[in-house]
């Protein structure tokens, strides 16, 4: 080795050389090479270390410079050279503690270094720090900050600095960071948790503040800054002050930031309540009482005022559970007693009872007297007061206003008409809307008084008489007797007149619906007495007193005398009274008074010792009241139902759910209805079973007073199903009938004991009655189910045979299997057998079976069903004859089978025969009471005796085991009928049903035995329009900003309480990400990634889902902050199927259940931006429930995404694949239109009705309906399927009658006798019966259609089962829109966009867009003859009004769909075709009796829409998430 060291002393030579070049050149890659290269030869070369690390710092590679310089320093040395160089470079590369370090080894090697202090010390980085911090350079003191605390991380007080610096420079989070990590190190001066706590408690973090308080407390007592920091105490004291000064936005901050420290104090939850509630944030006021009220107290103050806010919010249930839970824990609570009592009162209205009826009251003239009873009997002056009445022609009504129960004398009873007791309660105008309540029929009156007994007549009948005739002849349409000045001017409402004007008016009718109850005199009088002619006159009425004054003041009091010289025939009680004397400041008149009144009145024919007795009753009024809380001191004969009136009945049952017996429900309110009864039917508002709901739980009422028979279908229905109200409906009963409509086995426990609260029993057979006989203590009777008639819609054999995989040209015989019964599994062996026998299935004949039932022995189930495999020609189905494949299958099936009678199979059997099937059914059940060898196909059947356990022929009933070879005789004999299309069993087996079942027949019955239950309860058994404005400025829509400021993007959120976020593409589009994992019972929340999200979403979801578990999909509104200003809101209607097709109006959220989702095939991502317009079209082909949440839960800062048209033409393609629909663009971008193919052979027959009064065209000679009847004439249809029957009117045969047109045509006469007013209703039910076809179009006269193909447009949707009428688009003849579908507004209905200019923008362009409303009008109108034969056509009681939204409501009730389809579209000059007539004001008010309510809950229309305008507009809501 020692020979080379020369030559590597060279070399080593050489290359420091070459180094040394190259960076004298500045070619410092050179010299990192060398330099490199020499130091593997000799590597403790210091000196050339620092070489390296130069070239490398100037080659700017500073991080390798430096591991050159530190491996230097490494090294010994004492020259100080390289840590000098480590530690500037370290200084220049911000690595303060590396810096340091360098500068301290410098020192070591070399103290006197003239250098070193060009490195920083800690000091001289400090002094750098306070320099810039106190020249305000907050950037640069936060830096030298930094870097000093790197080094030195435990002082305290720099960490107060760096705070100090970063507060000073807007950086408030992290100098509260620096803050905290100096409280967290040791001191006791208080400075750093004084700093902590002042700059949390600026930010709004009061737990914060109060925790730095704390520790500044623990470390120095007396700081004397420490109060700088607000305490508990002076934060509650500050929310009480602002609370006091009325500041209520100050008050919820500091009670929110005191009950972060202290979220237990239920009393300050309480005050942030009322806080929130002042400040008009009433939803979260509610939210924090609700808090309050779960958190430990006993004083009842949370859930009071959770109750009265939840009942000023009209939340009934939730203010019920608040006042309760306030008396169980402060059971005397007197508020809570209070407010209890007036919700009893608001919602059940004031008690009352009908002690006599008044007989007829339309058309007649009519007198209300209102009297108050305190003290048990009518005052004196009462009695003559009534004769009085009665003398001047009128038909007298008492309403008996009583605070203890009231007893009458004979002469009493006798001489009122009407007698009405209620409780006090409103004062006048509380009794005047409860009197119109209870008999609508006074808004049609003749003449009206309304008076009270605070006056006392005179006896001087001609006198009396006089005033009532110039009440009857004065001009005006509201006359009172005098006017005052007090308060303003008014006429007093003692004693008042209405003209038929103003009881038919909408200013009276909303006046007397709009009535509150208010139980303070003075403000019943401020609100109701003193503006009433105020309002009457600003809706067009008049009206003035008949009597002057010269006084201004109260004329009954004083100008009594100067009144009573003009003849007016009464006196105010009151003036008359010792107390009012004692509490006027006339005291001068009323001594002068007191002297002269008896005289005065004695020489004007005033009964003195009657004015007396009645001064008597008053001062002996105040009597002790006992416990007695009745209304009558004997009630009894008021339990008597009298044929004073048409019985009111209330029916309750499950007719708002689907189902069989559901179905059932509708079809007793159908037969219901053509009885000559009043009704209330009541739904189920509580979930029912697994049952989905198909109208919303609203009941209809026709009255407002109690029933006298309740009829409660119970089939499956128990107590629980009802509501308190609904109990207390049927308590209020004077007779209680209990139906089953379904067959029975056995008497369930359950029914058992509600047997023992009805008064009879109502079955549907024979067998059931024999089954009850004997084991219930009430009367039993038969009342069968109405068959329904049907008729054929549109023959789609072909389509449905395919769609269930048989061959369309295959014969059906149809048999349901009950496989929980016995004898059914044996008697579908006997049948199998005898379908093998028969030879059948070689002639291309197919048995249907299908199966449902308990599972209850696996093995004969088994055996069946290998069974019904084996055998040759046999299709089985699992499910109910309801359900669609099945139910298609049975209605056009050639035979029905019937393999026992439990259940509903004597039902389906009269069902099929009513179709006009054959009918095969064992001879010993109760089929064989209606089907004999004359109309069907008995079967020879032993009679045998249900035994087994399981077995659903319960022990001991017989039941009928059918004879195969009889079987197979009965098949084929059938089939040889239907071979040789021998319609003779049929239609016998038709007439068979129709004469005993019907509709009508059923009717009858019931009537029959409604009418025996009213005797048995009596103990003696013989006993001007206004002109019409086209719109020319369209009212802009509410103005809307979204910000979302403070909302959560969907990407953000957190899956919570079992709802899942499934994040969509921004345009709806899905990536196949996978599902998040979960539970089955999971939501599944869909929406755009970038959505974002009301922070109310999970328990508004959650709230939905509780009230409505049989739905499966919820969908809800969203809001788009760069739409259109009236799209920006985007509020949907309940689901609608028609509208889905047309535009994609869920779009998102849709939330889903995970079952849900897997169980219809999961997401598709092939339909792009349709995927969940895809998914949803599957849930609703699934048969599954979908819904709308009400609020909106989602917003996009852009545009909202809508699925593609294309994407939707091929989901929706999917759906109705074979069903002949198919989609075309329609009347706006973005829409559309489905449209059924009809061939010229498939068309159905239709007959389009007419009314006419023969009414000219302005400016013509020519009369509408002959321009109609040209116009039905090019329509694009089969003109020989055309029948057109037009009531006329007008006598005699007109010139248009007798043309040949190219339809066939009937005109009818409906010629009206002499002063008969026009009933459309009557004449519309006249024409329909009198047509052939199934499919009928209503067009009134004046309409006249625009487009050729309105027929195929509007039976297109007809021919659907599931729809029951259909609509039109309809213009005036200015072209401005008349039609486009009907919403509640204004307190009833209007006509969307009424007036709006032709092509005008509408909310969503629902004008253009099929969909369904909850009405559409009657002008144009198609329907089926079964629906309306169901409804019983049009209410006659609505003649003029409402009778066509009556009709479409009792449709809608029925769970058919009413659509709008602007495809057919018309002309309509309106009210030609009945003339200008005023619309009864009795019809407006018993539609809105019965619908009102309903109204407000239209799934087709939306809570947020405008109440108070012609269009539909969203509505923002206050205060919204999104704003």
């Amino acid at each position: 080795m020692e020979k080379f060291l020369p030559l590597l002393k060279r070399k080593y030579k050489k290359l420091l050389s070459k180094a040394d070049i190259c960076r004298d050149k500045g070619d410092w890659s050179g010299a990192i090479t060398y330099y490199e290269k020499s130091l593997e030869i000799d590597p403790d070369r210091r000196d050339i270390w620092v070489q390296l690390g130069h070239a490398l710092k100037e080659a700017n590679f500073p991080e390798k410079a430096l591991e050159a310089y530190r491996s230097a320093c490494d090294l010994s040395g004492n020259d100080g050279d390289a840590p000098l160089h480590f530690g500037l470079l370290a200084q220049r590369m911000n690595k303060p503690v590396l810096a340091m370090a360098g500068r301290r080894q410098l020192l070591q090697e070399n103290p006197d270094h003239p250098d070193a202090d060009h490195i920083y010390s800690y000091e001289r980085m400090l002094e750098e720090a306070h320099t810039c911090r106190d020249e305000g350079d907050w950037s640069g003191a936060i830096t030298h900050y930094e870097k000093s605390l790197e080094i030195n991380p435990d002082r305290r007080d720099i960490w107060v600095q760096l705070g100090h610096a970063l507060k000073e420079a807007n950086f408030p989070e992290k100098a509260l960071e620096a803050y905290r990590s100096a409280c967290d190190l040791s001191g006791n001066d208080g400075d750093a948790p004084l700093h902590f706590g002042l700059l949390a408690q600026r930010m709004n973090k009061p737990v914060l503040a109060m925790a730095g308080r704390r520790q500044l407390l623990q470390e120095n007592p007396d700081h004397p800054d420490a109060d700088h920091i607000y305490s508990y105490e002076r934060m509650l004291e500050e929310a009480h002050t602002c609370r006091d000064e009325g500041d209520w936005s100050g008050a919820i901050t500091h009670y929110e930031k005191s009950l972060e420290i202290d979220p237990d104090r239920r009393d300050i939850w309480v005050q942030l309540g009322h806080a929130l509630k002042e400040a008009g944030f009433l939803d979260k006021a509610l939210a924090v009482y609700r808090h309050a009220s779960t958190l430990p107290g006993n004083d009842g103050d949370a859930p009071l005022h959770l109750g009265l806010l939840a009942q000023r919010m009209a939340n009934i249930p939730l203010a019920l559970t608040g006042l309760n839970q306030a008396l169980q824990e402060k059971p005397d609570h007197p508020d809570a007693l209070r407010e209890l009592d007036n919700i009893k009162h608001a919602t059940q209205g004031p008690r009352h009872i009908i002690v006599k009826e008044p007989g007829q009251i339309l058309k007649r003239d009519v007198a209300i007297l209102i009297t108050h009873v305190p003290a048990g009997r009518l005052k004196p002056h009462v009695l003559p007061y009534m004769k009085q009445l009665r003398d001047a022609g009128l038909l007298v009504i008492l309403v008996v206003i009583v605070d203890r129960p009231v007893e009458f004398t004979e002469e009493e009873s006798a001489v009122a008409n009407g007698i009405i007791v209620r409780d006090n309660a409103g004062y006048d105008f509380g009794a005047w809307q409860h009197a119109f309540q209870l008999y609508p029929d006074l808004f049609g009156a003749n003449f009206l008084i309304i008076t009270n007994d605070s006056v006392i007549p005179t006896l001087e009948s001609d006198v009396f008489q006089r005033m009532i005739d110039r009440i009857r002849s004065c001009p005006t349409d509201i006359a009172g007797l005098t006017a005052s000045h007090e308060y303003g001017w008014h006429i007093q409402s003692y004693f008042l007149g209405f003209k038929p004007k103003a009881l038919c008016s909408l200013v009276f009718n909303d006046f007397i619906r709009n009535i509150e109850r208010i139980d303070d005199k003075d403000t019943v009088i401020r609100i109701y007495e003193i503006p009433f002619a105020k309002i009457m006159q600003a809706g067009g009425l008049t009206i003035r007193a008949i009597y002057t004054s010269p006084v201004s003041a109260n004329p009954t009091i004083f100008g009594w005398k100067e009144l009573i010289d003009q003849g007016f025939p009464f006196i105010k009680l009151l003036m008359l009274r010792k107390e009012f004397a004692a509490s006027t400041g006339h005291k001068k008149f009323l001594r002068k008074l007191q002297k002269s009144w008896p005289a005065v009145l004695q020489k004007t024919g005033f009964d003195i010792n009657l004015v007396r007795a009645s001064l008597l009753a008053g001062e002996l009024s105040d009597l002790p009241v006992g416990a007695e809380r009745g209304l009558l001191v004997d009630r009894q004969p008021y339990t008597v139902i009298l044929p004073d009136h048409r019985l009111r009945v209330a029916c309750l049952g499950p007719w708002n759910y689907e189902g069989r017996i559901g179905a059932t429900s509708r079809e007793l309110l159908c037969t219901l209805r053509r009885a000559d009864i009043q009704l209330n039917a009541y739904p189920i508002a509580r979930p029912y079973h697994d049952h989905q709901q198909i109208c919303p739980a609203i009941e209809t009422i026709d009255f407002h007073t109690q029933p006298d028979i309740a009829l409660i279908q119970f089939d499956s229905l128990c107590a629980e199903m009802l509501t308190d109200a609904q109990h207390a409906v049927i308590a209020s009963a004077k007779q209680r009938i209990g139906y089953w409509t379904t067959e029975m086995d056995s008497l369930p426990p359950a029914w058992h004991k509600q047997c023992k609260g009805m008064d009879r029993i109502w079955v549907s057979s024979p067998r059931c009655a024999a089954l009850l006989a004997g084991k219930v203590s009430v009367p039993v009777e038969v009342v069968p189910r109405a068959v329904y008639m049907p008729a054929s819609i549109v023959s789609q054999r072909q389509t449905i045979l395919q769609r269930s995989r048989i061959d369309p040209d295959s014969h059906i015989i149809f048999g349901v299997v009950d496989m929980g019964d016995m004898l059914a599994r044996e008697n579908t062996a006997a049948l199998l057998d005898a379908f093998a026998r028969s030879g059948l299935a070689q002639e291309n004949w197919t048995l249907v079976l299908v199966h449902r039932g308990a599972h209850t022995e696996p093995e004969a189930e088994k055996n069946l069903s290998a069974l019904m495999t084996r055998t040759t020609g046999v299709h089985v189905l699992e499910g109910h004859v309801d359900d669609n494949e099945a139910g298609s299958l049975f209605n056009i099936s050639d035979i029905y089978v019937s393999l026992h009678s439990a259940l509903d199979a004597r039902q389906i059997a009269a069902e099929a025969m009513a179709m006009g099937k054959s009918v095969i059914a064992p001879d010993s059940t109760d089929i064989a009471e209606f089907l004999d060898k004359s109309c069907g196909y008995p079967v020879a059947s032993a009679q045998e005796m249900g035994t087994a356990s399981t077995d659903r022929t319960a022990p001991g009933h017989p039941g009928g085991r059918m004879d195969e070879a009889a079987m197979a005789g009965a098949l084929v004999k059938a089939a040889g009928a239907v071979a040789n299309r021998n319609p003779a069993i049929g239609t016998a087996a038709r007439e068979r049903i129709s004469r005993l079942f019907s509709a009508d027949t059923i009717a009858h019955t019931i009537m029959a035995r409604l009418s025996d239950v009213a005797a048995s309860t009596q103990p003696d058994r013989t006993m001007l329009p206004h002109k019409r404005r086209p719109m020319t400025h369209l009212p802009q829509p509410p103005q809307v900003n979204p910000t979302f400021a403070s909302a959560q993007e969907f990407d953000a959120f957190v899956p919570a309480d079992g709802v899942m976020p499934v994040r969509l593409a921004h345009d709806l589009s899905w990536n196949e990400k996978p599902l998040p994992e979960g539970a089955a019972d999971d939501w599944l929340f869909f929406a755009p990634h970038n959505a974002y999200v009301s922070p109310d979403v999970v328990s508004l979801l959650l709230d939905a889902a509780e009230r409505r578990p049989d739905v499966v999909l919820f969908y809800a509104d969203d809001i788009a902050a760069e739409e259109d200003m009236l799209d920006r809101i985007r509020l949907k209607p309940d689901f609608d199927r028609t509208l889905l097709a047309a535009q994609d109006y869920i779009g998102a959220p849709v939330f889903i259940r995970r079952h849900t989702l897997l169980e219809v095939g999961g997401l598709d991502s092939r339909h792009g931006t349709a995927v969940l317009y895809d998914l949803v079209l599957r849930v609703a082909e699934a048969g599954k429930t979908i819904s709308r949440i009400p609020h909106v839960l989602v917003g996009y800062k852009g545009q909202r995404p809508v699925a593609d048209t294309q994407a939707r033409c091929i989901a929706l393609s999917a759906q109705v694949s074979g069903d002949g629909i198919e989609f075309a663009p329609g009347n706006s971008a973005g829409l559309l239109s489905q449209q059924r193919r009809f061939t010229d052979d498939a068309c159905p027959s239709v007959s389009i009705v007419i009314p006419t009064c023969r009414s000219r065209v302005s400016g013509s000679d020519k009369t509408y309906v002959e321009h109609l009847l040209a116009g039905i004439a090019q329509a694009r249809w089969p003109m020989d399927r055309v029948t057109v029957i037009v009531g006329d009117d007008v006598a005699g045969e007109p010139d248009w009658a007798k043309r040949e047109w190219p339809f066939a045509f009937r005109r009818v006469e409906t010629v009206r006798p002499p002063g008969t007013c026009f009933n459309y209703a009557a004449k519309m039910n006249r024409l329909w019966r009198s047509a052939s076809d199934e499919y009928i179009i209503f067009l009134n006269d004046d309409a006249n259609p625009l487009t050729p193909d309105w027929i195929r447009a509007m039976l297109g949707f007809a021919c659907d089962k599931t729809v029951g009428g259909v609509g039109a688009r309809l213009y005036y003849e200015d072209g401005s829109l008349q039609h486009a579908g009907i919403f509640p507004a204004f307190g009833a209905v209007v006509h969307a966009w009424l007036n709006w200019p032709a092509g005008a923008k509408t909310y969503q362009d629902w004008a253009m867009a099929q969909r369904e409303w909850s009405m559409v009008t009657g002008a144009v109108f198609a329907t089926r003859r079964t629906v309306l034969e169901r409804i019983n056509g049009f209410d006659e009681r609505f003649s003029l009004e409402f009778n066509d939204i009556d009709l479409c409501l009792r449709i809608r009730n029925l769970g058919y769909r009413l659509v709008y389809n602007p495809d057919a579209v018309f002309t309509h000059a309106e009210k030609i075709s009945r003339g200008e007539t005023i619309p009864p004001g009795e019809e407006r008010a018993l539609f809105l009796s019965r619908w009102s309510r309903w109204l407000e809950n239209d799934p087709a229309s939306h809570p947020r829409f405008a109440r108070g305008r012609l269009d539909l507009v969203a509505e923002p809501e206050a205060r919204a998430w999104y704003a």
